[in-house]
């Protein structure tokens, strides 16, 4: 007799496979949706742009009011906020905030997005099970996550990238063309993303090197993406001197950095120096998911190497030489890997493959490693989220600085949440132009060098400093950890404590500096 509970266990395993394995749809759009509520759990609403973003917020929102893009500026990489001005567009807002929260929200949807090409991609190589595995890496990487929600280029460049690919490898020529489409588009949104065009390139020589008509069929590829780029590069050529595409490879070689670069000892360092860096960005942006899968994946691609593999190995060769360059100029960012992940997800699948080769359960134990990678990112995400409780203190100090200071000191990190103030102090009275550039309207000075207050005041006064904003971090210099303990400074005002005005646990002393009496004190 057949035992009962074997049969229902055996019941239970098929209604898994049929329905969150097997079926065509559901099981994608479900990692899908899982993914975005991750990243809308983490999402930082109403949070005010510093850096990258703030520029590329600017000019999106300068382009969506003038129409057109400004003619006075542009960022290197103006493709990503050239598609947010399109978007900007369709709304009307009175809180620069509120736009803030929207281009957040749009990277967020992009870098979800992401995922189905990446799965297709998988497709090129694997079954749906593994293909569903691989685009789970993908949908639940952690620095992904977080990086979709700072509204940077990055998720619409991943995008594009894994869409070139998906494209390039169809067995239909006719979508094979579009690949060089999305591969400009990727090329407008960063410039190193003409990388990918020159890989697809080769790899069209490659795949049609038996055929005598291969230039020909080569040269509408070509116009494709030269007619796409052409209007955004003579754009660009007009503000910056050169196309920011092409140009700045030209620019790299010339930069003053390089001088001497092929010099035999200039060139070792070089070397050594992206190397190391290289390697140690590489391994860290291995954890916590795919060091388990990658380095085992890397040596099985290489057996049975086809048109496929090759393209995808050429990949990421590729996409990693702007990497290795930044970083061997002692660039020290984890982002500039990002464009390697849908390439490494796929890689890690050759591992899970070999992982499971021997169970009989393949489908179910597919299952549970997307659920542990589930489990693995979260916890990651919850050790290294930011403290945005104390930013959004140090952005209320920063709107209070903006108010009633007219120069202060650096007091960094803090202080970068200044140029946001002053940002939205000004709106929208300012026209868009006007406070879009790099320019800080405050005056601000470094106390670096500095070993007393006196020598600090006395060589920033006459530039514009009026007050000092002084807090408790432990870097600050001793003559200022002083005077915030003591207040003991008699040409020191002070004007305002954050514990005793706005009880935030951020504790600021804000103090303004007479200088009648200071200088009768000198």
């Amino acid at each position: 007799m057949t035992n009962p509970k074997n049969s229902f266990r055996e019941r239970k395993y098929e209604i898994i496979e049929k329905y969150f394995i097997s079926q065509s749809y559901f099981p994608i759009l479900l990692i899908v949706a899982s993914s975005f509520i991750v990243r809308l759990i983490y999402f930082p609403h109403d949070f005010p742009f510093v850096f990258d973003n703030l520029e590329y917020f600017l000019y999106a929102f300068d382009t969506s009011v003038q129409g057109k893009l400004p003619i006075e500026y542009s960022p290197a990489n103006n493709g990503w906020p050239a598609f947010m001005a399109i978007i900007f567009s369709a709304f009307k807002f009175d809180d620069p905030i509120l736009y803030m929260n929207l281009q957040r929200m749009v990277s967020t949807i992009i870098s979800t997005m992401t995922i189905i090409p990446v799965f297709l991609l998988s497709r090129k190589f694997f079954s749906r099970t593994f293909s569903l595995v691989g685009a789970s890496i993908f949908a639940f990487e952690p620095r992904l996550i977080e990086n979709s929600l700072t509204g940077v280029t990055e998720p619409l460049y991943i995008f594009l990238i894994a869409i070139t690919l998906v494209l390039f490898l169809s067995r239909n020529s006719k979508i094979v063309y579009i690949s060089f489409v999305t591969a400009a588009f990727a090329s407008i949104v960063r410039s190193e993303g003409v990388i990918i065009f020159f890989i697809i390139s080769i790899m069209f020589f490659v795949k049609n090197r038996k055929s005598i008509k291969v230039i020909p069929k080569y040269i509408p590829a070509l116009l494709i993406f030269i007619l796409i780029l052409l209007p955004m590069m003579n754009y660009k050529e007009e503000i910056h001197g050169d196309d920011r595409i092409f140009g700045r490879f030209g620019e790299a070689i010339s930069d003053k950095k390089n001088v001497g670069l092929f010099e035999q000892e200039n060139f070792k360092e070089r070397i050594f120096t992206g190397i190391t860096n290289f390697s140690k960005f590489f391994v860290w942006d291995m954890i916590p998911i795919f060091i388990i899968f990658v380095p085992v994946g890397f040596f099985l691609i290489f057996r049975d190497l086809n048109f496929n593999k090759i393209t995808l190995l050429i990949s990421i060769i590729g996409m990693a030489i702007p990497a290795f360059y930044a970083y061997s100029l002692s660039s020290l960012d984890t982002r500039y890997l990002f464009a390697l992940y849908p390439m490494l997800s796929i890689i890690s699948i050759f591992a899970i493959k070999k992982y499971v080769q021997k169970i009989d359960r393949k489908k179910i134990f597919c299952v549970l490693i997307i659920i542990g990678i589930f489990i693995v990112s979260n916890i990651f995400l919850d050790n290294s989220k930011i403290d945005y409780k104390h930013q959004k203190e140090a952005f209320v100090i920063a709107q209070y600085v903006t108010e009633n200071t007219d120069g202060i000191n650096f007091y960094s990190p803090e202080s970068q949440f200044i140029k946001v103030a002053e940002v939205i102090k000004n709106w929208p009275k300012m026209l868009p132009t006007e406070i879009s550039g790099h320019e800080i309207i405050m005056p601000r000075f470094s106390t670096n060098g500095y070993d007393s207050m006196k020598d600090f005041i006395e060589n920033s006064k006459n530039d514009g400093l009026t007050h000092l904003v002084i807090d408790n971090n432990s870097d600050r210099p001793d003559f200022f950890k002083s005077v915030f303990k003591n207040e003991d400074v008699s040409y020191l005002i002070k004007q305002y404590d954050s514990k005793e005005d706005s009880n935030l646990d951020y504790h600021v002393k804000i103090f303004r500096i007479d200088y009648e009496d200071f200088e009768n004190n000198k």
